[in-house]
């Protein structure tokens, strides 16, 4: 979402814009991949949060308390290092 609020096309027709944003975002989900092994939260929690029950597991553990926000800052760290 930070990607295509900052890269993205304002106006129909810019392709570059469009070009540019998904190879951003294709580089931001290389590194966060390699940083966390996915992308995906299922994957990323061991816990399927869709699910009513694994959700209340995952929260009673504090997977989502402790991993979450370190996800996060990860995204972060990389979206800088992307924009420096």
């Amino acid at each position: 979402m930070v990607i295509g609020l900052k890269c993205g096309k304002a106006a129909g027709g810019d392709d570059a814009a469009k070009e540019r944003t998904y190879a951003l975002v294709q580089e931001f989900i290389t590194k966060f991949r390699a940083k966390n092994g996915s992308i995906n939260c299922t994957e990323l929690l061991g816990y399927d949060l869709r699910d009513t029950e694994q959700r209340k597991g995952a929260h009673a553990s504090n997977t989502v308390g402790t991993k979450c926000p370190e996800f996060a800052r990860d995204a972060a760290e990389i979206l800088e290092n992307i924009f420096l």
